[in-house]
């Protein structure tokens, strides 16, 4: 019910006073933000309970973005609701290399020699981009880059001592607690290449002082597998791109992933569920855990045939349930279902 307390009273009389029918799509409850359940004075607390959302309006069906919030929001608020999971464009046409993106690797300072993991998603706290580099150090150890040297990768590159497995940082910047300076120095100590050029990437394709700026769609097509080791989504955006990408995933699976993604039974590497806070506040998970994730990547980077099947699994399996066919059919049921 918007973002402010007055938004949310107005809203809530309008729709009272006209009796329009109304679905309220609500991400992020208030009680889901430190920042928002913790008042400074109980007048604001009781608009909150209040208006956010409004209670008992006939006229008004909710729907919620994970099957947590939809337990919540019964729970705390006694209104049942409806799953409206996060949804793509699987009908679009696919991002390939094309003119205008072949000179992305150069720019972004990226060798033929590389093998490039993407990190797509906005860099912030919570996405524990810390991870990523966990495994991609253990992946430059001995043990395990013997595993690769000498064998031909899934796009028929050979991987020889002087492949190097690097970490492409390319979201906005948005971390708290001097979070972006944390990864970057962690990457140092780790001897893992990390390479930060959000300012390469916008929204849409564009030039800028006579330069090219690329879209995020731009970075999946050059990268060889996507790192996704984010601690707590609201659904998962990263992941439907990487979906759509056609590229293997790496995981750890947050509560929501869990809950209303798993069941779908895609293909993807995980880094397990659990993880505990370590040094610098950074998010760390168990070597049992790390070490089982470096082998499945190695196995992925080099076998066409698993590469292959996986991406092409993942892809029919989303564009059967996470398309925007597949929200047709989950909305307009709930929308035929509103009271007036």
């Amino acid at each position: 019910m918007g973002r402010g307390l007055q938004i949310a009273i107005g809203l809530t009389n309008a729709i009272i006073k006209t009796g329009i029918k109304v679905v309220g799509h609500h991400h992020d409850f208030y009680w889901e933000r430190d920042y928002f359940d913790h008042p400074n004075y109980d007048f604001v607390k009781e608009l909150l309970e209040e208006y956010c959302p409004p209670k008992e309006i006939e006229n008004m069906k909710h729907v919620v973005i994970n099957k947590l919030a939809q337990n919540d929001l019964l729970e705390k608020k006694g209104l049942n609701s409806d799953v409206v999971p996060n949804v793509f464009d699987f009908d679009a046409p696919l991002w390939v290399e094309d003119d205008y993106n072949k000179t992305y690797r150069n720019d972004m300072g990226l060798k033929d020699n590389q093998v490039v993991f993407l990190q797509a998603t906005r860099v912030t706290n919570r996405k524990a981009i810390e991870l990523a580099i966990d495994l991609i150090a253990l992946l430059n150890k001995e043990e395990f880059k013997q595993k690769l040297i000498g064998k031909q990768l899934y796009n028929g590159k050979a991987f020889n001592k002087d492949t190097e497995l690097v970490l492409a940082m390319v979201g906005m910047h948005e971390g708290g607690e001097g979070y972006e300076e944390k990864i970057i120095q962690y990457a140092k100590e780790n001897d893992v290449n990390l390479i930060v050029k959000p300012e390469l990437i916008a929204h849409a394709r564009h030039l800028e002082d006579g330069k090219k700026v690329y879209s995020l769609w731009d970075a999946y097509v050059h990268c060889d597998m996507i790192t996704y080791p984010s601690i707590y989504e609201g659904w998962g955006n990263q992941f439907l791109e990487g979906l759509f990408a056609k590229k293997p995933q790496i995981v750890f699976e947050y509560s929501v992933f869990e809950s209303d993604i798993i069941s779908y039974d895609f293909d993807y590497i995980s880094l397990g569920n659990e993880y505990k806070v370590g040094d610098k506040s950074l998010a760390k998970i168990s070597d049992i855990v790390l070490r089982k994730a470096a082998n499945e990547t190695i196995e992925y980077l080099t076998n066409k045939d698993k590469y292959s099947a996986c991406v092409s699994k993942n892809f029919k399996i989303a564009k059967k349930e996470l398309s925007l066919d597949s929200l047709e059919r989950v909305i307009i049921p709930i929308v035929d279902g509103v009271k007036r």
